[in-house]
């Protein structure tokens, strides 16, 4: 079958309006755009094309065979297809991003790919990052938000490199927006996706980052969280997900409350980060 049309491939990173951009391209509809990506809020089309893409990615991540006659992102009418998926620019139970980016790559090497990625100043991005998975992060491995900046997680923020290894993997275009001129409606479709509209992409603010007298807070302190995080992972590694399951249902899912972070990044650190963010940002659009 001759592919037609292309896919942009939006893959954040986290932080970066992701969510913002995917609730304006699931409510809306486009002449020369077809839009199969994660809906807002998620549960409402778990069997999108997008949906079924990411899993077969995380199954070839672990090994398994896919049938890749199932992904097929041809529009008869010659429509681009947007996908919009931030998980493939995130570590989640042993899967690096990298992997990740590797077998999107390869189920998709034979389509028309661009990939679009959103670039906030970086610092801002880890912070907010960091309040996001706080609870999440094993403490073993992370127990400072300076650990987590130098951590697998965070070199998504590191542009030049993430922009190394998407060249190195195989992806051959790109499109990089600025997080600052997206949010404040200074793109158009023609301008990014190359249609023949000069509507402006109009993003409202959803899932903003909470902050307390000018300190990062943590999302999901609650009694639930706090039990599941603090418990074992020797234990918790051998426990069957049915029981699992029964008993997060079991716990009550009691708020304990803002948790201030008070970290701080080192300049050094900043300094990085802000260096690569510079060099980028001179290819936005």
């Amino acid at each position: 079958m001759v592919k037609k049309g292309t896919n942009y491939i939006h893959i954040g990173p986290p932080k970066t309006a992701t969510t913002s951009l995917q609730y304006y391209f699931y409510k809306n509809e486009f002449k020369d755009l077809k839009y199969e990506g994660i809906s807002q809020p998620r549960n409402k089309d778990p069997h999108s094309k997008c949906a079924k893409l990411f899993s077969m990615v995380l199954k070839k991540c672990r090994g398994a065979v896919v049938d890749q006659t199932e992904l097929d992102f041809t529009q008869l009418d010659h429509k681009s297809t947007i996908i919009s998926e931030e998980g493939f620019l995130v570590d989640s139970k042993n899967l690096k991003w990298q992997k990740k980016l590797f077998h999107l790559h390869g189920l998709l090497k034979e389509f028309d790919n661009r990939l679009i990625i959103v670039v906030r100043e970086p610092v801002k991005s880890i912070y907010s990052y960091y309040k996001e998975i706080y609870f999440k992060l094993d403490k073993k491995k992370v127990t400072n938000i300076n650990e987590f900046a130098n951590s697998n997680y965070c070199k998504i923020y590191d542009y030049q490199y993430l922009l190394d290894e998407i060249k190195r993997i195989g992806f051959k275009n790109f499109i990089f927006l600025d997080y600052e001129k997206l949010i404040s409606g200074q793109y158009t479709l023609a301008e990014v996706f190359k249609t023949d509209s000069e509507d402006v992409i109009s993003l409202e603010r959803l899932n903003e980052s909470k902050d307390k007298k000018g300190k990062g807070v943590a999302k999901n302190f609650t009694l639930k969280n706090f039990l599941i995080r603090s418990f074992p992972g020797v234990i918790k590694n051998n426990i069957p997900q049915t029981v699992k399951i029964i008993v997060k249902k079991i716990i009550p899912n009691i708020s304990l409350g803002d948790l201030v972070l008070e970290e701080k990044l080192e300049e050094e650190i900043q300094a990085h980060f802000l260096e690569s963010y510079h060099e980028i940002k001179k290819m936005c659009l």
